[in-house]
């Protein structure tokens, strides 16, 4: 009997002018499906023209209205890249995104629950209960710091981590 997960699959995608293909093992392609299908409808969303061709490559800042450069990373992405497994990955997750992309010095508590609730493939439900215990363990380990009442920013530290693992996106 054959080991179904281990067999090759090949899917390629096509959306108005784009196209994306993965090959690997079953698990790996589906596993990956859902980060290649909101990569393809960001990329969708910044050359809605599909007539004119857009490259752009892995890591760069994407242009914003004003000027100044802006990431455009989701916090699934993030979690995905930092292969998030628990309540407190998420929680690191979501403040990157709030920080790096959405450029939030600092996050009240109830931004980054709703950060977190946005991560649709890593969030459940019981991670808003646990939510005290899980930001009171990352300022006790130094990876989150709490600047006031129920209002928190990254270190240094782990903002560096943060930036390279965004610009591997």
């Amino acid at each position: 009997m054959t080991d179904k997960s281990q067999e090759q699959t090949k899917v390629r995608i096509s959306m108005q002018g784009l196209e994306v293909e993965a090959e690997g093992t079953q698990q790996f392609v589906e596993s990956q499906l859902p980060l290649l299908l909101e990569k393809m409808a960001e990329l969708q969303r910044l050359n809605p023209n599909p007539g004119i061709p857009q490259i752009i490559q892995r890591g760069d800042a994407l242009p914003e209205e004003s000027g100044t450069p802006k990431l455009h990373v989701t916090t699934n992405t993030i979690a995905s890249l930092m292969n998030a497994s628990s309540g407190s990955d998420l929680v690191m997750a979501a403040m990157a995104q709030l920080n790096l992309v959405q450029r939030k010095d600092t996050v009240a508590r109830h931004e980054l629950l709703e950060e977190m609730k946005s991560a649709k493939t890593f969030y459940k439900d019981s991670y808003s209960g646990n939510l005290t215990a899980y930001i009171d363990r990352l300022i006790k380990g130094r990876r989150l710091n709490l600047v006031a009442k129920e209002t928190y920013s990254l270190p240094h530290s782990e903002r560096q981590q943060f930036e390279q693992i965004i610009a591997a996106a």
